[in-house]
């Protein structure tokens, strides 16, 4: 984007058979080509590094 800040958003999913995952990354790389900068967790490891903080 030239240059230009990205906005930063979280994107979070729950998965047990990987389709929501797959939707998330998907999401994700359509956000990245707008221009948007995107952090993509499980729910499980979101927790996992809240936790961490």
């Amino acid at each position: 984007m030239n240059g230009a800040i990205k906005k930063r958003f979280l994107l979070l999913y729950g998965t047990q058979q990987g389709q929501s995952k797959a939707i998330a990354e998907e999401i994700g790389q359509q956000a990245d080509h707008h221009g948007f900068t995107v952090d993509i967790f499980s729910l499980k490891d979101f927790k996992k590094v809240r936790n961490s903080m």
